[in-house]
């Protein structure tokens, strides 16, 4: 598991920053991380993503030190699960 370094920022009292992309774009993950945001939001309700994409985002993220969440499409418990077993750490219904 990987550490939430948004919820370690807010716990701590401090601000958090993020980015939210409504489509996979991998090359931006290196520069975001590296301009000093703590997290990457994936807008799974509106965007466009596979469940492929959110896996591999996570991957590159959690590689960079960003802490990943996400809006479903849905509240369904296993819609909510597959994007948990993919390496999403917040989620937003």
């Amino acid at each position: 598991m990987y550490a939430n370094k948004v919820k370690s920022k807010i716990l701590a009292n401090k601000k958090v920053f993020g980015v939210v992309f409504t489509h996979p774009f991998h090359p931006a993950i290196e520069i975001i991380a590296k301009l000093g945001f703590d997290f990457l939001h994936i807008e799974g309700e509106h965007g466009a993503w596979t469940l492929r994409d959110i896996e591999d985002t996570c991957m590159v993220a959690n590689a960079f030190g960003l802490t990943v969440h996400a809006r479903v499409p849905n509240i369904h418990p296993s819609t909510i699960l597959q994007f948990l077993d993919r390496g999403v750490q917040g989620i937003m219904g």
